[in-house]
């Protein structure tokens, strides 16, 4: 990020979350629905070090991000590699199969955004389990 080889203070991961996915999927019978959803910003402060961390989703890929200080162990590994790992949230989210009973089901759902940011936050509810999937993130990150 600076023009280094390494950077210690920033980790990315990717994610697909099949949820916000099976509903695009439902929605796109009838019309073509985008979905884009930049996350709040979330801090917190642990041994006297502050941590930001957030997401962005492009239809159903997010984006995840964290930033503070010297979080990141493992980011030459990470550039040296041409792959990465991306981790799949909401794989046991239903599946209608009869098209119709799809379109039903979802038509009738008056309030859509609240279940696309629903599916957005998944198991991500409160601010602490924001925090500890961040922290789950960096550990994952310097695992590999």
């Amino acid at each position: 990020m600076k023009g280094n080889i390494e950077v210690e203070d920033f980790v990315l991961r990717f994610e697909m979350k099949a949820g916000v996915k099976a509903i695009m999927n439902v929605f796109n019978f009838s019309n073509k629905y985008h979905h884009l959803y930049n996350s709040e910003i979330f801090s917190w402060n642990n041994s006297n070090s502050p941590k930001f961390g957030g997401w962005l989703t492009n239809n159903y890929i997010t984006v995840n991000w964290v930033f503070g200080k010297k979080i990141n162990t493992n980011s030459k590994t990470v550039l040296t590699n041409s792959y990465d790992f991306v981790m799949l949230t909401d794989g046991d989210f239903f599946e209608l199969d009869d098209e119709e009973h799809k379109l039903e089901e979802f038509c009738r759902l008056k309030f859509v955004d609240q279940f696309i940011v629903g599916f957005e936050n998944g198991y991500k509810k409160t601010k602490q389990d924001k925090i500890e999937f961040y922290e789950y993130l960096i550990d994952f990150n310097n695992s590999l």
